[in-house]
Formats: C-alpha cells, sequence, structure tokens
C-alpha cells in the first residue's frame, strides 16, 4: 500500500490536478461558472484527491478510530465517506431516504447505537472460561 501511495500521488500531481485546474480556469474564461461573492477565485480549484484505501482489516476497531477522529474534529464525516470510496452526498441522501422509508413502515432503526463486537473464541482447549458481563 505505501507503493500505491507514492503512484497515486504522483498521479494526482502529474495528471489529476492539472487537468481539474485547466477545467476549472477554461469553465471561468468562458463564462460557464461564476464566483460567488465572498469566495476567493484562487480556491476555486481546490479539492480533495484521495486514491484508493487499503481494506479495513479490523473493521470494529477501525470504525471506533474513524468515529474518535470526527468526534475530536481530526476528520470531517464527508472526508471519512469519501475515503470509503464513497460521494457523501448521495450517502447522506440514502440514508435520509431510507430512515423516512423505515419509520413510515414503523420500523425503528438505531442511530449512533455501539455495536458490541462479539467475545473471541478462546485460542486453545487448555483457556480458561471468560466472564460474561451482561448489560440491561
Amino acid at each position: 500500500w505505501g507503493i500505491y501511495g507514492v503512484l497515486t500521488s504522483e498521479f494526482i500531481s502529474q495528471l489529476v490536478r492539472p487537468v481539474y485546474q485547466r477545467f476549472i480556469s477554461t469553465a471561468l474564461a468562458a463564462r460557464l461558472i461564476t464566483v460567488p461573492a465572498g469566495v476567493d477565485p484562487d480556491s476555486l480549484d481546490d479539492a480533495l484527491y484521495l486514491g484508493p484505501q487499503m481494506p479495513w482489516i479490523d473493521p470494529v476497531k477501525e470504525a471506533k478510530a474513524w468515529e474518535t477522529l470526527e468526534a475530536n474534529g481530526h476528520a470531517s464525516g464527508p472526508e471519512i465517506i469519501r475515503r470509503r470510496g464513497q460521494n457523501p452526498m448521495d450517502v447522506l441522501e440514502q440514508e435520509s431516504r431510507w430512515r423516512r422509508l423505515a419509520d413510515e413502515k414503523g420500523v425503528t432503526l438505531s442511530l449512533g447505537q455501539q455495536a458490541q463486537p462479539a467475545e473471541p473464541a478462546p485460542e486453545t482447549d487448555n483457556a480458561q472460561p471468560r466472564a460474561q458481563l451482561r448489560t440491561a
């Protein structure tokens, strides 16, 4: 994945970013887009370029890590969604539709519930049994 990161960075800097910057400057020159008041024209071609991300190895731990980063302001929800290869606006619209449909059908969906990982199986037959905690 380290090599993919280097190749992704090179591809973005040598092809993707220059093409996008030319696209924006051409659209501005042709007056196909206008700069809204209060927007710095030099920021119009600012974009977040993300390459493929390494697949999750431990989804529970990695989801918790992203949740912590977002809660502490170190990553945004849209960035997390993009890093998972999806469009944040599409995810938001799909989730909104899904929750609205579930509500119409009388189905309760959990929101913000912490997923509880299953207790791992003992590694050997000689392992001591673990105490089970039950929560209400």
